[in-house]
């Protein structure tokens, strides 16, 4: 999964994946078919208020390319201090 500031920014700001742990999938009979995704409190706290665009792509073991997901997400800063 990648967050980006916009579809047609090539810098990632979030990257997701299973090898970096961000992403793990459902591996026995009470989770399978789960994707859990983690982004941390670090990661959040970096964001600057903006629109950000995401999506989520699984590649089979033949390297076929499904998006399951794809969207958008505000930040906003906070107000109360």
């Amino acid at each position: 999964m990648h967050v980006r500031s916009n579809v047609a920014a090539n810098t990632t700001i979030i990257t997701l994946t299973t090898a970096n742990s961000r992403i793990a999938l459902g591996s026995n009979a009470a989770t399978k078919g789960q994707i859990t995704l983690t982004i941390s409190a670090a990661d959040t706290a970096n964001l600057v208020p903006a629109i950000y665009v995401y999506d989520l792509e699984v590649v089979s073991g033949g390297g076929v390319v499904d998006r399951l997901i794809e969207g958008n997400f505000v930040v906003k800063a906070e107000v109360t201090r």
